[in-house]
């Protein structure tokens, strides 16, 4: 990981299009606000909102098509052979 000092509203360039720019520092919240100028082909995410998602996506995609009909009220043909 790089390390980087920055004061309000200087920048950081990432390669030629990436643009970091440390836009408010509020001390009581413990927290800097940065903007971020990117192409639109390029995602710009928070990593902990990504991660859930990934989570979330992963836990719905494990469910099975018998929970899923039980969920909707209908029987799988694995089900109705019973």
């Amino acid at each position: 990981m790089l390390i980087i000092t920055r004061r309000l509203d200087e920048t950081l360039l990432i390669g030629d299009e990436i643009e970091v720019t440390l836009v408010q520092i509020q001390l009581a919240q413990d927290q800097v606000r940065l903007g971020v100028t990117a192409p639109r082909n390029i995602g710009v995410y928070r990593k902990e909102l990504l991660q859930a998602i990934k989570r979330e996506n992963k836990r719905a995609a494990a469910v099975s098509l018998d929970q899923v009909a039980s969920q909707l009220g209908l029987q799988t043909e694995t089900k109705k052979g019973k």
